[in-house]
């Protein structure tokens, strides 16, 4: 990721008035390919914007159009015969920079179907993509790029992409020394090309201080690949349609998920993995917020049993059977109406079955019924009645069953506790 100082040149060196010439072929360290211009191991050494059809390198932050402001691209054929042809900035579809140095701010903001490759660039000051240089002319205009890729790359201090809708990305290698944060983006796909094919979409990469994601929705399955997070982490009011993989993140500190949704959907549930959930569960316990925690406890125990389904019954019929319980019970402590709904069920049942035997109900209204209940309940209690400790207690042949409706009565009424309590709990 070094860059050879001795081989760059100033980008004020190549303008010409308002123009750059270039090189369609040839080792220039600005080309223009097509629709398409490349920068090559150049060290823009002023303030950089790309910006409403125009590049402006300006070292004046007060009267930037004072500076060099670049409207089209001069593009020289290989050899002298060949005819010149001049772009407009506007008409350039893809800006891709190679081995370059920033020593200043960089903004970038982008046209609408655009395409930026950054490459094996260092950028020592601020950068920023779709933010106005000028506050006071800042429109909060919504950009749709086409494709956005960044490789091998150092951002030394604060990093922002803002109300951006980005068709295809992919950050790889990146080194991010400020504060980094998205804004109101949409990222949809990853971007592969002919030799990367890797599944992670911000992949290898570090985050040294804060990174905030803020009102950004990923509309494809995310995964951070062996990226390391050391600082203060903060998801906020963000949306994955298709889920989130945590799995291969080095995180320091704990990731605050405030108001993220999406991650119940059934395409999250598929690709999410037990420990993601896990995770996103535990830093809502953190922070004291139970009733998130308890809905991705839920969704951690559920990923489980899934898993579970691949192991073989033996070995696993015991914790299989706990979990298959407790999900029918209360969803894992995130319902309270179904053991409520279940006390009612089997308060019915027990009247029926106890307290109208006794009482001969199921005789009037089917003696068959009746008899072969109380078959099924003599050959219940028979083995009880014959262990020394019970004979005395259990007497009669409905009491077995009795025992079994209080233990249900038991479970379900503690159920009911921890589920309110989850909801209530301060």
């Amino acid at each position: 990721m070094n860059i050879n100082n001795d081989n760059l040149i100033k980008i004020s060196e190549r303008i010409v008035k308002e123009s750059i010439e270039v090189k369609y072929k040839g080792t220039d360290n600005i080309q223009l390919t097509g629709n398409i211009i490349t920068f090559s191991e150049i060290e823009f050494d002023s303030k950089f914007i790309l910006s409403e059809g125009s590049i402006i390198c300006s070292k004046n932050d007060k009267y930037p159009s004072l500076e060099h402001t670049i409207y089209s691209i001069i593009g020289k054929g290989k050899y002298e015969e060949n005819p010149t042809t001049e772009f407009k900035i506007n008409e350039i579809d893809g800006f891709e920079f190679y081995s370059c140095r920033f020593t200043n701010d960089v903004y970038f903001n982008m046209s609408d179907k655009d395409i930026l490759l950054i490459e094996h660039c260092i950028f020592e000051k601020d950068f920023y993509i779709n933010k106005n240089p000028h506050p006071q002319e800042d429109n909060n205009k919504n950009v749709k790029i086409n494709q956005l890729e960044m490789n091998k790359c150092i951002f030394k201090n604060n990093f922002l992409i803002e109300s951006c809708e980005i068709s295809n990305y992919r950050i790889i290698d990146i080194e991010f020394e400020g504060n980094v944060k998205f804004f109101n983006v949409e990222l949809y796909d990853m971007h592969k090309n002919a030799d990367a094919e890797e599944s992670g979409w911000f992949t290898n990469s570090i985050f040294y201080k804060s990174a905030i994601f803020e009102k950004v929705k990923f509309k494809k399955f995310i995964q951070f690949k062996y990226t390391t997070f050391e600082n203060y982490t903060l998801f906020r009011d963000i949306l994955f349609d298709e889920g989130l993989d945590l799995d291969y993140a080095n995180i320091e500190k704990e990731i605050n998920f405030f108001g993220i949704e999406g991650l119940d959907s059934k395409a999250s549930k598929k690709n999410t993995s037990r420990e993601t959930y896990r995770a996103i569960k535990k830093s809502f316990d953190k922070i004291g917020n139970h009733i998130e925690a308890n809905k991705y406890f839920s969704l951690e125990m559920k990923k489980h049993k899934v898993e579970l389904k691949d192991k073989p019954i033996k070995g696993y019929l015991q914790e299989k059977s706990i979990f298959w319980i407790n999900e029918k019970m209360s969803n894992f402590g995130q319902s309270f109406m179904r053991p409520i709904g279940l006390i009612v069920f089997f308060s019915i049942m027990y009247g029926l079955i106890i307290y109208g035997n006794e009482h001969h109900w199921l005789m009037n209204i089917n003696p068959n019924w009746s008899e072969a209940l109380n078959s099924f309940m003599h050959w219940l209690n028979y083995p009880f009645k014959e262990f020394k400790p019970l004979e005395k207690i259990l007497k009669k042949d409905y009491e077995v069953m009795s025992l079994i409706f209080n233990i249900i009565f038991s479970v379900l009424t503690w159920q009911t506790i921890v589920a309110v309590k989850r909801y209530t709990k301060r």
